[in-house]
């Protein structure tokens, strides 16, 4: 089954977003930058939901660290879901190696065709 990752800084949108991705794999989450880099450094995951606005270390920074190609996660697809609707943050995204962006508020069926688009892309539920 695949692990999705889940990380934003909101509680309620984490548990939101986790129960609606549940049908999809293991969902895990993140309660914010800091905690997933932990998280992605112990554990392989299939795809990620990541929230770009957030204390400490953002999204970006996130970002970041997977694209370093040492990375254990440096090719699992990230879907950003954020509050920031700016052509520059999804253009930032995209260079930084986001595979998908979308803007909050999202519809919990749109983040599901969005998961589901990324494990398609990742070939499925392969835990390395």
């Amino acid at each position: 089954m695949p692990r999705i990752l889940v990380v934003d800084d909101d509680v309620t949108i984490r548990a939101m977003f986790s129960r609606a991705l549940a049908k999809y794999g293991d969902v895990e989450s993140a309660a914010g930058g800091e905690e997933a880099l932990q998280l992605l450094g112990e554990k392989k995951f299939d795809a990620i939901t990541l929230d770009l606005a957030m204390p400490r270390v953002d999204g970006f920074g996130v970002l970041a660290r997977l694209g370093d190609k040492t990375a254990k996660n440096h090719e699992t697809p990230v879907v950003v879901v954020t509050a920031n609707p700016q052509d520059q943050a999804m253009a930032k995204s995209f260079h930084a190696g986001a595979i998908l962006f979308v803007t909050k508020p999202v519809a919990l069926i749109q983040l599901g065709a969005l998961i589901s688009m990324a494990l398609t892309q990742r070939g499925g539920a392969k835990n390395k």
